[in-house]
This record gives C-alpha cells, sequence and structure tokens, in this order.
C-alpha cells in the first residue's frame, strides 16, 4: 500500500480530522441558516434545501469512503494529498510561493509531436511538492493545469477545514448544492416545479454521488451552472444585479474554463444562444429575424469551436488522439504520470472502435459515441462491483429520460420560450455526450464527465414538458 493511501485511511484515527469535520458542518450550518433568514422561503422549500444539503454532504463522504479504500485515493485523494503539501510547502518556505502555485514551474510535460514526456527547465516547484512523501504519488497533479487548479481550490477549502479531508469533502458538497440550488430557484420563478425536477436536482444517485466532495466535477458543476444562472435569470432594475449578472457568468464561466477546457468549449454555443435570445427579447426583435441571427450565431459558433487547436490536433483528431493514447497506455501496462494503475485498479475499457477523424468519419461513429456518452456502462457488462454500481445508475438515468419522454409526448408545454431553451438544453448534452463517448474509453471516466452532458438533456425534457407559473411572461 502506498503512503498516501495509508495516510487517507488512518486520518479517522487523528482527532484534528474530527475537529475539522465537525467545524466544517458548522460553517456550513452556520452559513445556510444565515442565507434562508433573508430568502423567506415557504416551509417545504426550507425542506427540500436542508434534504439536498444533508445528500449531497452525504454524497461527499461517500465518494471520499469509496476512492479511500477501493482505489487507494484515486484522484480525489490525490487532490487532497497535493494541496496538503502545497500548504506545509508555502508555509515552510513562504518565499517559494511563486513556483508552488504557477503551474510554469512544473517538471514534466506532454510534447505535441511525440507524445513523450520531457523534463522541463523551471522544475522547482515540482520538486517542492515531490520530495514530501506524500507529495510524490500526487505531484503528477502538478503538471496538468486543471488538475492543479483544483488543488489549489482544495487547498484554500482546507484553511477553514483544519485541513480535515471530511471537512473539505462537506465544504466542497456544499457548493456543488449550491450550483443545484441556483437553478431550482431559477426554475421556481417560471415553471410549476413538480417532484422529478426536485429529484432530478438534489436526489438522484448520479447527481448526489458524483458531483459531490472537493472533486473537479463538484467544483466544474457549481461554475456551470452558476453561469447558466446568470444567463437566464430573469432582468430588475439597478446596476447591482446586473453587476451580480455579470459577475456569476464571468466566474462560473472561469471556473469551468480552469477545470475543464472541453466543457467550456462546448457549452460555448449554448451559453451564446441563450445570451442572444435574451438579446432579441430585450431588443424586441421579430421572431423571424431573431431566428435567423440564432441560428447564424450558433453556426458561426460551431465553426470557430471547430477551428480550436490543441497543439497540431484539430479537436476531432482531438478526441481520437485522447482514446487512442488512453487505451495504448492501458494495452502496454505502461506507467506514466497520466495514467498508472495498481493491481486492483484495472480499468474498464469501453471501446467503441476505430474511427476517422474527418466530419464524415465521426458522423458514421456520433450514435454509438452518443449513447456511449450518456449510458454506458449497462449493469450486464459490469467487471466489478463498482462498475456494477455505476451500471445500475446508468440504467436508472435511461428509464428517467424515457419517462420524461412519455411525459413530454402525453403534455407539451404551450410556451415557445420553454420549448427553445429546452431544444439547446438537449442539443447541448448529446453533442457533450458524443464527443465524450468519441474520446473517454474508461469507464470510470465516462460515469463522471457524463453526468452534466445527461443532465442538460434531462432538463430540456422536463422543461419540455412544464407548465409555466400564471403570472409568467409567456414569450412571443
Amino acid at each position: 500500500m502506498h503512503t498516501g493511501s495509508q495516510y487517507l485511511q488512518q486520518l479517522w484515527q487523528n482527532p484534528w480530522e474530527w475537529a475539522g469535520f465537525l467545524l466544517s458542518a458548522l460553517w456550513v450550518y452556520l452559513l445556510a441558516r444565515l442565507w434562508l433568514k433573508r430568502q423567506h422561503l415557504a416551509v417545504a422549500q426550507q425542506r427540500i434545501f436542508w434534504g439536498g444539503l444533508a445528500l449531497r454532504a452525504a454524497g461527499g463522504l461517500a465518494l471520499c469512503l469509496t476512492y479511500t479504500w477501493l482505489y487507494e485515493g484515486g484522484d480525489l485523494g490525490n487532490y487532497y494529498l497535493l494541496a496538503k503539501v502545497l500548504l506545509i510547502r508555502l508555509y515552510e518556505q513562504p518565499d517559494a510561493w511563486l513556483p508552488l502555485v504557477s503551474p510554469e514551474y512544473a517538471l514534466p510535460y506532454l510534447t505535441d509531436d511525440s507524445m513523450s514526456y520531457v523534463e522541463g527547465v523551471n522544475d522547482t516547484g515540482y520538486r517542492l511538492l515531490e520530495s514530501h512523501p506524500l507529495g510524490r504519488e500526487s505531484c503528477y497533479l502538478y503538471q496538468n493545469t486543471a488538475g492543479y487548479w483544483v488543488v489549489r481550490l482544495v487547498a484554500l477549502l482546507m484553511v477553514p477545514a483544519l485541513g480535515s479531508f471530511g471537512g473539505v469533502a462537506v465544504l466542497g458538497s456544499a457548493l456543488a448544492f449550491a450550483g443545484s440550488w441556483l437553478l431550482y430557484r431559477l426554475l421556481c420563478r417560471r415553471i410549476v416545479v413538480g417532484r422529478l425536477v426536485i429529484v432530478l436536482l438534489f436526489a438522484f444517485p448520479g447527481m448526489v454521488f458524483w458531483l459531490s466532495g472537493a472533486s473537479k466535477d463538484a467544483l466544474v458543476w457549481f461554475g456551470w451552472a452558476l453561469a447558466l444562472y446568470g444567463l437566464l435569470s430573469p432582468p430588475r432594475k439597478g446596476r447591482w444585479h446586473w453587476a451580480g449578472t455579470v459577475l456569476a457568468i464571468l466566474l462560473g464561466g472561469t471556473l469551468v474554463y480552469l477545470l475543464r477546457s472541453s466543457l467550456f468549449w462546448a457549452t460555448i454555443p449554448l451559453w451564446a444562444a441563450i445570451g442572444g435570445y435574451r438579446l432579441y427579447r430585450r431588443l424586441s426583435l421579430r421572431r423571424g429575424m431573431a431566428y435567423v441571427l440564432l441560428g447564424s450565431a450558433l453556426f458561426f459558433t460551431g465553426w470557430v469551436l471547430s477551428q480550436v487547436r490543441y497543439g497540431h490536433f484539430g479537436i476531432l483528431g482531438y478526441a481520437q488522439m485522447l482514446r487512442e493514447y488512453s487505451l495504448s497506455y492501458n494495452q502496454k501496462g505502461v506507467t506514466s504520470p497520466l495514467f498508472s494503475f495498481s493491481a486492483n485498479q484495472n480499468p474498464h475499457i469501453i471501446d467503441i472502435g476505430a474511427y476517422d477523424p474527418t466530419p464524415a468519419g465521426v458522423v458514421k461513429k456520433l450514435p454509438l459515441a452518443t449513447l456511449t456518452g450518456l449510458y454506458r456502462p449497462f449493469p450486464w457488462s459490469a467487471t466489478h462491483i463498482t462498475s456494477l454500481i455505476a451500471g445500475l445508475d446508468n440504467l436508472l438515468w435511461l428509464l428517467m429520460c424515457l419517462w420524461l419522454v412519455l411525459l413530454l409526448i402525453k403534455r407539451p408545454t404551450p410556451s415557445r420560450e420553454l420549448r427553445l431553451l429546452a431544444s439547446l438544453l438537449i442539443l447541448f448534452g448529446l453533442l457533450y455526450a458524443a464527443f465524450v463517448g468519441l474520446s473517454v474509453p474508461f469507464a470510470g471516466s465516462l460515469v463522471r464527465y457524463k453526468v452534466i452532458g445527461l443532465w442538460a438533456v434531462l432538463g430540456g425534457l422536463c422543461l419540455w414538458s412544464s407548465r409555466l407559473l400564471p403570472d409568467a411572461r409567456q414569450a412571443g
């Protein structure tokens, strides 16, 4: 067993771990009470709030226990360990804050042409982290910009949590819950929110488990939901409201960009379309002209994004490169800073087969890639207990989708505004799921990456079968 995993599994014997956990829970409780006093919510909504917050905190703790005992910590544990080492080194050598905080001082980096690792010139920060016993197994996150941003954010959460692993999980879960609550409050202003929407936001197993704790996925969800809330929040008078709206969009978008750039680029057409529609409503343009502008904006945005370069690769070539690179390392059993597996961590591979990284080749693979990005692995293809749990979760997602489609057929919304927003969410979710299916062959990564795209599909289906509130203004 590695030093890091031993440290994580022995934390429960440390009284400071329990003190930090209880203090973090107290922080969350007091801040939630203070916020609720200013909102004047109904009793039913307060119950939803406390129930959703408790479930999300429980999901974060379950995620920590699962990763610690089954995967010897995994990336989740390594985020925590490297954040602890970062704080230790900053305390010991405050004059070295720049090499420690800046990823420009990383040691190994990946070349675009040979796909091999070479040593950098400025390796001070990497060496400071790697020299600590807890940093030897987790310092590979330093050379990954997105991973190291998670480490820095986790380090900030560790301060009020007194360095507690469980406390950091509670604080991270509270942030993820805040994203879900923002979307819930946004929906409550426009539509009749039923139990199905409440379950989807606060109680669905996949949402509660994967989007909890101080993990990359939970922090990405908070940023994504914050940006969407800023774009969709109804206009109010006063400069402070507009300042808050702009700040929410910028903060949320920046968080998504830093932590998961592929999701950021995939979401730009959705954000642009929502912003264009809000502009159309404000300027009272004719609907026909608005649709032409909206379609042109989406086409132009899609074309621009298709030209995004990742080194020598276009976006389609990049997706194929990620998939083939991951498969080659797994098949050869090569250990690298990006992919290293112990004997009990053999990844469950979901291979969609080779494809030509051209528009025509991708279109042929699109149905299988989309299905993979949404619902695989299936329960009958499970190789161990965790993939079985993921498969059962996927089966629940599929049943939820089928149920929502039936509701959509039975009672489609009469609101053009809701239909437009629902269509945009569904289109984004399907395209994002397709990209995930094209580029990610590991089941363990698929079940995490897909959640936001799948939630967008389900959220769009919910909107398409929802009823507006009596005082909500109809679109057009």
